[in-house]
């Protein structure tokens, strides 16, 4: 929120609760020359024609509501194949984070995780590539004391001048570290906002699980690692599993391998360990290993969703028993008028559509069809359309504490059995089909889209639907085998 936050430093010391800000600028650039991310050189010794671009400052706040500062790189100056190459980085699926708790219920096991420290700053830079001095180089490491006077100095100009006054200083410190500058910054380290540094992470965390703790990466989900010890008869009496989030990771295994995997680790790597974990992603984790049963579910993000949209629904949340009634799908069959659309473009439709959506794509199955439907509107929609889509967030929001629930042993397919529902519709123009793979007593997979080509009739598109299933299935079959 850019209330909360201001655009630059010199705004931010101006701002109340100076400590607490200027902490989050000082753990920024200390995690800087913990890593020897740059290196602070004259001009002069810069590669002559090497990229040199500016770096952008990022005000945030947390979920837990601290502040937050990053300091990035305007990626969009650079050029591919001059200053970075490969873009890619992996990280795991839905489908492959719900398989992985499923498997670790079964295998009745406890979660545990580890946060990279300072992330991508940890990655080598392998590019000749340099930056402008931020207009606070030369005050972000001053002593608190030392920014204290800085600060009244500041206020005193924003009392004299007004906001203008402050704004043409930051300005003027801006223009002098970029036009003829005298220093530079040569840069070590992969810095958010390069476009290659996404891909350096991931190469670092690839070498540090498959090369250090000796862990295999599998084909079907490259951000999930398995690792097996067998006995003589060439059964497994250890084993460990791990998967990972961008910079978020979670493990599970006999205790053997998983104590040894946290050591290996950090000896590559600068991570938090987290130990046991409840939660991934913004989804809450219950693991009960003695009933033999593990849930996800998010209510925690339903009720921030719900306070921050209040104000659109005035008679409160009402209970609703299906995301979707029969009336609603006819609803958003209609036709939308320009008119229609125009006393209610000014509603949050698509933001409210995109909160809805994050659940349906992890715990809340029910709700893909809803949000399915509810998106063929997103750039256009009227009053009834905006109504339906209120009655699905109500739905989401008043059952927010039921998710997935896996079980050991319950499931009567048996232990670690992959098993699949699919159907479809018949429409014009193109037909809705639908698929779920299960396993351990509850999704792992589940989808609900439009078919990419029209049906000839019911068979044909309950065929396709019954065909995209079973890939789905034999990928998690292969991943099983793996």
């Amino acid at each position: 929120d850019s209330k909360l936050w201001p655009k630059d430093f010199f705004h931010a010391l101006v701002k109340s609760d100076l400590r607490s800000r200027v902490a989050a600028v000082k753990k920024e650039i200390s995690a800087w020359d913990d890593n020897d991310t740059c290196d602070l050189i004259d001009i002069a010794q810069k590669t002559p024609g090497a990229s040199i671009v500016p770096l952008g400052e990022l005000y945030t706040r947390k979920k837990d509501l601290s502040y937050k500062f990053r300091q990035y790189m305007m990626g969009q100056m650079l050029k591919r194949g001059k200053d970075f190459r490969d873009t890619f980085s992996t990280t795991v699926s839905w489908d492959g984070v719900r398989w992985f708790l499923s498997l670790a219920c079964a295998c009745a096991m406890r979660i545990y995780g580890h946060d990279a420290i300072t992330g991508y700053l940890q990655a080598p830079e392998k590019f000749d590539i340099y930056a402008f001095c931020p207009s606070h180089e030369e005050y972000s490491r001053l002593t608190y004391e030392e920014l204290a006077l800085l600060r009244k100095e500041l206020l005193d100009l924003l009392e004299k001048e007004g906001p203008e006054g402050l704004k043409k200083f930051a300005d003027v410190h801006k223009k002098e570290s970029r036009v003829n500058p005298k220093k530079c910054l040569r840069i070590n380290r992969s810095i958010y906002g390069n476009p290659g540094a996404g891909h350096a992470f991931e190469m670092l965390m690839q070498g540090a699980h498959i090369h250090t703790c000796g862990m295999e990466q599998t084909e079907v989900e490259q951000s999930i690692y398995v690792k097996f010890l067998v006995d003589e008869n060439d059964r497994v009496v250890e084993y460990l599993f791990a998967t990972g989030w961008t910079d978020d990771f979670r493990h599970f295994g006999t205790e053997g391998l998983r104590k040894q995997y946290c050591k290996d680790l950090t000896s590559r790597v600068k991570v938090t360990y987290l130990g046991e974990c409840n939660e991934f992603v913004g989804v809450e984790i219950h693991n009960n290993i003695e009933r033999g049963t593990l849930e996800l579910k998010n209510p925690k993000y339903w009720l921030k969703a719900g306070k921050k949209f209040e104000e659109h629904f005035p008679n409160k949340f009402r209970a609703r028993k299906s995301p979707m009634s029969l009336a609603d799908e006819r609803i958003m069959c209609e036709e939308i008028m320009d008119k229609d659309h125009e006393q209610v473009s000014h509603l949050p439709y698509k933001e409210l559509l995109g909160t809805v959506s994050y659940p349906a794509s992890c715990v809340k199955p029910e709700l893909r069809y809803a949000v399915s439907v509810c998106g063929r509107h997103r750039s256009k929609w009227g009053v009834r359309q905006w109504n339906v889509l209120r009655r699905v967030f109500e739905y989401g929001y008043e059952t927010r504490n039921i998710g997935l629930m896996y079980s050991r042993g319950l499931d009567i397919h048996g232990v670690n059995v992959l098993y699949s529902y699919a159907d479809s519709g018949h429409s014009v123009p193109r037909s809705q089909g639908c698929d779920t793979t299960m396993m351990n007593g509850a999704a792992i997979s589940f989808d609900s889209k439009r078919h990419t080509i029209t049906g000839t009739s019911t068979c044909h598109d309950e065929l396709l639907s019954f065909s995209k299933s079973v890939s789905k299935t034999l990928g998690f079959r292969n991943l099983m085998q793996e």
